[in-house]
This record gives structure tokens, sequence and C-alpha cells, in this order.
């Protein structure tokens, strides 16, 4: 089956470039396509993106070309009204059966498919083996309630089927993603998946149900190396819900592959605190320690994200100094 994958936001879906690899080692075609649907918080609108001249107009006339008979399309907070109207648009354009997934989805399930007709069915949970079967069941090899992880419209009801088991992240093959031949671009790597708590303003105890699972160092220095042969890039970026967990997992793959390759990584751990650590070959002006041949930078950050003036502080535990950044090594 030919298979379109959109994000309404312009940013680098690992989500998708996951689901996207492992269809097409189930043998099916796919293309993913971001779109710059938003400004900010605020929906463009599809009407100004088709007045418009810019990368999102040229992707939606691609969508319509490519004639997919499946389009997934994920779905946050921030992308639900670009996400619903893109998907719209298209629907007048494309038959093709219209599948909606990602983190909105997974709050609201049935009320999802319940309030949006656009769409044909929705997944909810991990999508790379969910849309893989429901691909199955809509070739006819496989029925919709055998789904695991699947909403769907039987007649005049919406039918939640039971969640999928989470899968083994060293099980999945590497995302799907273009690689651009750029100086500071920094290759996405994801060394785990999930976070075990139930923090109120954040998705994962949804989406994961607060379960962590991390994948082995093998394994992300084997990515590290694929990326560096296939595509010469020596930047990456760790980009787990919960780097500091398992702090030695994500520092693994550099401490025992001594390639010069430069990272760096972020998360948020208690009480609003951010820690980001830098790792280079090269030494720079913040460069603190130096382990196992890299120069360490590290940053501390405190976050007030609900303070009156919603705006990102960062102090000093000692002194509660605002406007600060502070250095770790």
């Amino acid at each position: 089956m030919r298979v379109l994958l959109l994000n309404p936001l312009d940013d680098c879906n690992l989500g998708l470039a996951y689901i996207a690899s492992f269809l097409k080692g189930k043998g099916h075609e796919v293309l993913i396509r971001n779109f710059e649907a938003n400004i900010g918080a605020k929906p463009l609108g599809l009407h100004r993106i088709l007045k418009g001249s810019g990368p999102a107009k040229a992707h939606y006339q691609e969508c319509i070309a490519w004639k997919p008979d499946v389009i997934g399309v994920t779905i946050m907070e921030l992308s639900h009204d670009s996400a619903l109207e893109i998907a719209s648009g298209l629907r007048k354009k494309c038959d093709a059966v219209y599948i909606a997934g990602g983190s909105y989805v997974a709050l609201h399930k049935e009320a999802f498919l319940q309030e949006n007709p656009v769409f044909d069915h929705a997944i909810y949970g991990e999508g790379e083996e969910t849309t893989a079967d429901l691909l199955e069941a809509l070739s006819g090899r496989k029925r919709l309630k055998d789904v695991a992880g699947l909403i769907y419209r039987d007649g005049g009801k919406i039918v939640i089927n039971p969640p999928r088991p989470l899968l083994s992240v060293d099980a999945l093959p590497y995302p799907d993603l273009a690689i651009p031949k750029a100086k500071h671009f920094y290759y996405p790597i994801l060394s785990s998946r999930g976070r075990p708590y139930s923090c109120v303003f954040c998705m994962n105890g949804i989406v994961w149900d607060k379960k962590w699972r991390g994948r082995s160092a093998e394994n992300v220095i084997a990515e590290i190396r694929f990326v560096i042969e296939k595509a010469g890039c020596r930047n990456f970026s760790i980009v787990d819900d919960n780097f500091t967990l398992d702090f030695f997992l994500p520092l693994q793959p550099v401490l025992h592959d001594k390639k010069n390759t430069a990272w760096w990584a972020f998360s948020f751990s208690f009480e609003w605190y951010m820690i980001c650590w830098v790792y280079s070959p090269k030494k720079s002006k913040f460069s603190r320690n130096k382990i196992n041949g890299f120069y360490v930078s590290g940053f501390f950050v405190r976050w007030r994200p609900f303070s009156p003036k919603r705006n990102i502080k960062m102090e000093s535990p000692e002194t509660k100094d605002s406007g600060k950044v502070y250095m770790l090594g």
C-alpha cells in the first residue's frame, strides 16, 4: 500500500519516522511530509497555506499527486486544529483511508473519533505494529476487531480495541530520516521511550502507560555508526523523554565508542529542573572536564512554567536568583 504520513508542524517527528521505517520493512511505500501549518500555537489555516508560496503549499499539492491509499496524521494539542483542516482538505481531493494518531488521540480515544468524522480510524499507544496490522486488515488479511490499539467505526458506533503491549525498543528498525548535509545538523537519537511518572503537564503517562524502556548501549552505538557511515553526520542529540532516569544508559554510547562525535541531551527531573549535557571532541570556552576523550559541558536550569509571568526562569538552588544558567561538570 501507499501510505502518506503527515505532521502538521514543521519539525522532525521521530514517531512518524519510526512508523515509516517499520512499514517499509513490511513492503509498503511510505512518504512523510511536514507542514508549516502553525505560527507558534496559532494555526495558519488551509486557505492561507494554499495562497502562500512556502513548502507547505508544495507538500499539500504533492500529497494529492502521490495518490496514497492511506493517510495517517499525527495530532497533538498544539496541532489539533491544523491537522483537522489539512485532513478535511485532503479528503476532498484524495480517496484514501484516513487514520489519526498521536498524544491527542491517546488522551481522548473514542471521543476523538466520534467528534471528527473526517477520520476512519484512530490509533492509541505505540503506532508501529498497530499501523502495520491495520494495513493488513484493510487488505482483508485481518479483522479490525483483532488489531490491538485500534479505534474504529462499526456502523453507527465507535469500537475501541484492547491496548497493545509495549514492544521492545531494541527490536525497532532505525527511523526513516532524511539527513541533510548541514554542518550544524544534530541527528536525533531516542535511546529510551517513556517515563514512569504521573506529571499533570505531560502525556507520557497516557501514551506509554507510565513505563520506561531503554535501548541497549550496543543498539544505540550501532545506529550512531550507521548514520556516520551513511551520511557522514557526527553530531547527535539525545531526545529521550526522561534522559536522567537511567543516567548511564545514554552516556554509554559515547563513553564506549571513541569516534569523533559530538552529542547533547536534555531531560526534565523533579521540581522543574532541566539538565543539558554537551559532549564534544573539541574544547570550547564552556568545557570544564574531559571524560574518556570528550570535553563535557553541563547546563543546569530551573523552570517555573506556571509562574504568573508564564515564562522560563533559570535559578540557583542556593540563592533563588533568576536569569542565570549554571555550569555543571
